[in-house]
């Protein structure tokens, strides 16, 4: 049974899960060495999973006011990992830890901001 949720709990989640994959990935040089470490690379993927997924459950209460974020290319990723786990690669990946996730958490935190 699912519970109700807020959309600022979603966004909680999805600072929680940023949070956690930079403390899997901190003191890593880059993706080979990440998917090297089975255990970081799956709790990796995992978190990227609960960021779509997140995402996915507040985008049509944000889209309207946020209509130049990329919405669609980070669910797509979640569905990616999810259904097409075989063909990840581990620099693409490396390049979302590194680039998207600091503008992603710009982001969510503007949004949080207009909730409150």
């Amino acid at each position: 049974m699912s519970e109700e949720r807020s959309v600022n709990l979603f966004i909680q989640d999805v600072f929680d899960a940023i949070d956690k994959i930079n403390g899997y990935v901190s003191g890593m040089a880059n993706g080979k060495e990440l998917k090297g470490d089975a255990k970081s690379y799956d709790a990796v993927m995992m978190n990227f999973i609960i960021i779509g997924e997140a995402i996915k459950n507040i985008y049509e209460e944000v889209r309207k006011n946020h209509p130049n974020v990329e919405w669609r290319q980070i669910m797509d990723m979640r569905n990616l990992l999810a259904h097409e786990y075989w063909g990840v690669d581990e620099k693409v990946v490396w390049s979302a830890i590194g680039k998207d996730l600091p503008r992603l958490k710009e982001i969510m935190t503007k949004i949080k901001n207009s909730f409150d």
